[in-house]
């Protein structure tokens, strides 16, 4: 797209230059490249200099540099003007050039002429917020007239027998497109799980940083946590026997005595008397243990 926009400025250019003559289109020329030159060198430096007592804001920056850019072109444009008008004083009459050299050549320097002042017109448009507006796409903009000023830039630095230093590259490098300010909100990427996998991470659910157990298709506490009507002494853990959750070894259930340093035991699920304790109706003679057979308390011999 920045390409045509150069290439058709030149176009216009020349065309609207056709009845001027080679001396006034060279000398146009001139002038304009110089201008273009020096604007884009020196736009930097001013910019640096005006920061700090400016302090513009994000997008008031952004307009900083080109507002400075176009600003400094119009008045070395000028200048330049008038120091030639100052410093040639010849009548180019009195140097006549054949007819067709003078038409063509007068095209020819205005063509030229045209795209460099598109391609600075375009720099300059491409690195404000403006361009955001545009449908076009403005990084390719400001790519064809960073690549044609490049070419002006090494161009002048032929004819005064001079490179181009690291500096100069790296300023030539910084006419790129305006980039939009970041939101400051970070962005986090999130890993895709496989539908199978789907009904899993919905049915998880995160308790004080625990995840829940499912016993025959239904959520209960987790490890560590005791539901209603359950006790558990400082320091237990619960413990579930066939999907249920009961008290854990040490803790006795209503109706089952447990001596001190005594552990409940459980027999089929269920929670009864430790060995050494007696239930109702056995008698135990002192120094003797309660045994257990088929799951019931017995007297011991």
């Amino acid at each position: 797209m920045g390409t045509l926009v150069i290439l058709i400025a030149a176009i216009l250019g020349g065309l609207a230059c056709a009845k001027q003559t080679l001396y006034q289109s060279w000398i146009f020329l001139v002038n304009l490249v110089f201008s273009v030159y020096l604007s884009v060198f020196l736009s930097p430096l001013i910019r640096d200099l005006l920061l700090p007592s400016l302090k513009p804001g994000r997008e008031t920056e952004a307009y900083l540099l080109p507002s400075i850019m176009l600003a400094l072109f119009l008045v070395l444009i000028i200048a330049l003007y008038k120091v030639t008008d100052a410093v040639i004083t010849i009548d180019f009459d009195d140097y006549p050039i054949p007819a067709p050299v003078n038409k063509v050549g007068a095209m020819a320097f205005a063509a030229l002429s045209g795209a460099v002042l598109a391609a600075f017109l375009l720099s300059c448009f491409a690195q404000m917020p403006l361009a955001q507006s545009v449908p076009a796409d403005r990084v390719s903009l400001a790519d064809s007239g960073r690549k044609t000023l490049t070419a002006v830039v090494h161009a002048v630095n032929g004819f005064s027998f001079q490179g181009t230093s690291k500096d100069a590259a790296a300023v030539l490098e910084n006419l790129t497109a305006y980039q939009p300010p970041s939101s400051g909100i970070p962005v986090y990427k999130t890993e895709k799980k496989d539908e199978a996998s789907l009904p899993e991470v919905i049915a998880e659910k995160i308790v004080k940083k625990k995840r829940s157990e499912k016993i025959d298709g239904k959520a209960v506490e987790p490890f560590g946590s005791a539901p209603a009507g359950v006790s558990v002494p400082r320091g237990k853990q619960v413990e579930k026997i066939d999907g249920k959750a009961v008290e854990p070894s040490g803790s006795a259930p209503a109706g089952v005595s447990v001596p001190r340093g005594k552990q409940v035991e459980k027999i089929d699920g269920k929670a009864v008397e430790p060995a050494g304790s007696a239930p109702a109706g056995v008698s135990v003679p002192r120094g003797k243990q309660v045994e257990k057979i088929d799951g019931k308390a017995v007297e011991t011999p």
